[in-house]
Parts: structure tokens; sequence; C-alpha cells
């Protein structure tokens, strides 16, 4: 019986009900700055919380830069990411247009390429795609390769900030 006990302590914490501090073994500096805005399931990783924990915290004000990038915001599915400087706290931004600028990598172009977008965002090319189809990123196609202007991508992060 006392093995029984022991396992569903186990499972709670492998479950996330017990936070814990930062896994001690995360090199950000491997992805940082590439990967500029990382999942739910990131954060669980790194913070060793619950989905549920992550979800709460995005609530109450904890993580304070995550942006929605759902298509459409007031659905039911929400597309959270979270700033990754943040997550493995390494720095944070200290307003929204710095916040913004650091999701996006650089604001130095006029474009950027949507498979940097993808890779920056840990997001997939569907995402991209359906956010260019309702015209909530301006995109355009040049030698086989897909654009979104910076100006958009600034104005879409800068609208979808979980606040």
């Amino acid at each position: 019986m006392a093995e029984r006990s022991m396992n569903r302590s186990a499972a709670t914490k492998l479950r996330g009900d017990v936070p814990s501090a930062p896994l001690p073994f995360v090199d950000s500096g491997s992805l940082l700055p590439r990967v500029t805005l990382v999942d739910v399931n990131t954060v669980r990783a790194v913070r060793g919380i619950g989905a549920e924990s992550v979800v709460a915290a995005v609530e109450c004000g904890r993580f304070r830069w995550v942006w929605n990038l759902a298509p459409n915001p007031d659905g039911r599915r929400r597309e959270l990411r979270f700033l990754a400087s943040e997550i493995w706290e390494v720095g944070s931004p200290k307003d929204p247009k710095e916040a913004v600028i650091a999701a996006m990598g650089s604001r130095h172009r006029l474009r950027i390429r949507v498979s940097e977008l993808e890779h920056r965002w840990v997001v997939s090319h569907q995402l991209i795609d359906v956010l260019c189809d309702q015209d909530l990123l301006d995109s355009s196609m040049d030698s086989g390769t897909k654009w979104v202007s910076s100006e958009s991508v600034d104005c879409f992060l800068t609208s979808r900030l979980v606040q």
C-alpha cells in the first residue's frame, strides 16, 4: 500500500500540481534569441507547472508578456505564446513596445519571411496562412518566398497582447 501512495505522489508531481523551480539543466542560450515566443507546453516544461496553472497564471497577470495568436481572439481556442526571455527569466522588456520588438526579433526590416515567424513564434505555417488570409498580417510573395510586412506584425502583436 505504501508503494501505491508513493506512486500517487510522484504522479501528482508529474502532472504539475506541485509548483517547482525551473529545471536547472535548461539551456536557454541555445534557443534564445532564435525563438522569441514559446507555447504553453514549453512554459510547463521550464517552470515545472501544469497547463491549468499556466492558464491561471495568465489570467491573474503573473506572466506579463503573453499574446493570443488565434485567428479569432474571442473564440474558444486560444493560441497563447509567451515571451521566451520572461519564461527563462533572462530579462524582460519594460513596456509593450519593447516586448513587441523582442517578439518580432527586430524592427529594422521592412518584411519578415513567414518561415522565420513560424520558427520564432513556434507556430505552424497553417496558422500564419490563416492570419494572412484574414488580413491580420499583410503578406506578399517574392521569388517563391512568402513574406509579411514588419508593420503588420507589429500591429498584430500590439493588438493581441493579453492584458
